[in-house]
């Protein structure tokens, strides 16, 4: 099962990596932007519960969003500790070309698979990441 999930996984990276390269972006930095509410600007550690990445992966893809101009760190106005982040005004531009863009990878999943059976699947996923070992 694990060699199959693997390889599901390259595979779905590759096919959102394709679609989002004309916009300058990796799967890694559209699945940050789409854990981005627009009205919002979330902690490090709060986008880093949303993305289920750790912070020394997180930051890399933070430090190359806000050179790209789609997102900015900001101070936290009650505790100068924190560092809280948000989509640019050229980040909430751009952010629904991106999704649509996403959109279109897992439209073509459910064209091919069919609605039940990726469902089935995404149940079946949640389920195992939830399982502790």
């Amino acid at each position: 099962m694990c060699f199959q999930v693997g390889r599901v996984a390259r595979q779905l990276i590759s096919h959102y990596n394709r679609v989002l390269a004309p916009l300058g972006l990796t799967t890694a930095q559209y699945f940050v932007l789409v854990a981005m509410k627009p009205d919002e600007a979330p902690t490090m550690g709060e986008l880093s519960s949303r993305t289920y990445l750790d912070n020394s992966t997180l930051t890399p893809i933070i430090d190359r969003l806000e050179r790209d101009g789609w997102l900015e760190r900001m101070p936290d106005p009650n505790d100068r500790r924190t560092t809280r982040i948000q989509l640019t005004s050229s980040g909430l531009e751009r952010l629904p070309d991106a999704r649509q863009r996403g959109d279109a990878v897992e439209n073509a999943m459910r064209q091919q698979l069919g609605d039940p059976l990726v469902d089935l699947l995404t149940d079946g996923l949640r389920k195992v990441a939830r399982i502790e070992l």
